[in-house]
């Protein structure tokens, strides 16, 4: 592909992305620049006429480091936006005309931390707790059912900040949340915690919603 094709390649997906966004790959062009706030349009749009002629998929985010897709499919995608922002996109849907665009935004902070948000076809955000049963999570989800509340109260103090990293990752329907509590504390404080702790807790895709595995 020459650069005058490439150049009308991304210049017609930003037209169509604007007008009617039906895979991943659109709403990832159209988002008006407040999850990718370090990747334009055009860098984004050319990101994706470079991953479907099957090229080097990286590219220069606005700080000049490195941005590139690792994955891409019709209803998902994941990128690395920066060497401490990762971003994935997941579309879920009930029908032809209802979509909602899960974003979960991760950064090294040292240890992964990450967010989840909602948005409806127009980027525009939607509640958390509608689409996200059990949304509100916190390190206390992570302790094993029946951990003595004196023991709580002492690990918490240890803690003191939620590390918790979100995927969707490879498991198509659900989204894993996982804690990060390893890469952050002391060897000596992890090692007090950890019996008491629970890895993963997960969410199961249904339709629109994210409910919590029982």
């Amino acid at each position: 592909m020459t650069t005058k094709h490439i150049i009308l390649a991304i210049a017609l997906m930003l037209t169509s992305s604007v007008g009617r966004a039906e895979s991943v790959r659109d709403f990832f062009i159209s988002e008006p620049g407040n999850v990718f706030e370090l990747l334009t349009q055009g860098v984004r749009a050319a990101m994706i006429t470079m991953a479907e002629q099957g090229q080097k998929i990286e590219s220069e985010n606005l700080h000049h480091g490195t941005a590139k897709i690792d994955s891409l499919s019709s209803t998902f995608m994941s990128v690395k936006c920066s060497d401490v922002k990762q971003v994935e996109l997941k579309l879920l849907t009930k029908g032809t005309s209802d979509t909602v665009i899960a974003v979960v935004e991760t950064m090294q902070l040292p240890a992964l931390d990450s967010r989840i948000s909602f948005y409806d076809s127009n980027w525009h955000p939607l509640l958390l707790n509608k689409y996200m049963k059990g949304s509100e999570l916190k390190m206390t989800d992570f302790f094993r059912p029946g951990t003595p509340k004196e023991k709580m109260d002492e690990f918490m103090r240890i803690i003191r900040f939620p590390l918790i990293m979100m995927t969707f990752g490879k498991n198509d329907g659900q989204l894993v949340a996982s804690q990060q509590l390893k890469s952050f504390l002391s060897r000596e404080d992890y090692n007090k915690i950890k019996p008491y702790l629970i890895d993963t807790i997960t969410f199961d895709i249904d339709k629109v919603k994210l409910k919590r595995t029982k």
